[in-house]
């Protein structure tokens, strides 16, 4: 079980959140939890970027995973090799000859 740390008052709470039995770790959104930082629309803000190390950090403290480490691949990585299949898919049809 995951819970989303996507909140300051889910981070404010957050040692009560990993005390939680069952819980296997956190993971969140960087763009609800920059917003909800009052960062709106800056995931990158380095306030939001401190304020999801600190959550991971003890999150592994806990012995919990943390962010990425629960899907075991990045969103980066997973969009970036959908599209490589697409590219590849593309380029492999006879019609795509056609329109080159």
């Amino acid at each position: 079980m995951l819970a989303q740390i996507e909140s300051k008052k889910a981070w404010d709470n957050l040692d009560e959140i990993l005390a939680v039995k069952g819980l296997t770790g956190v993971t969140g959104g960087p763009n609800d939890f920059a917003a909800s930082l009052g960062y709106p629309a800056e995931p990158d803000h380095p306030a939001r970027v401190a304020a999801t190390a600190d959550v991971e950090r003890r999150a592994r403290a806990a012995g919990k995973t943390a962010g990425t480490e629960n899907i075991g691949i990045s969103v980066h990585e997973l969009l970036a090799g959908k599209a490589q299949e697409l590219i590849a898919a593309i380029r492999s049809e006879p019609r795509a000859a056609a329109r080159r």
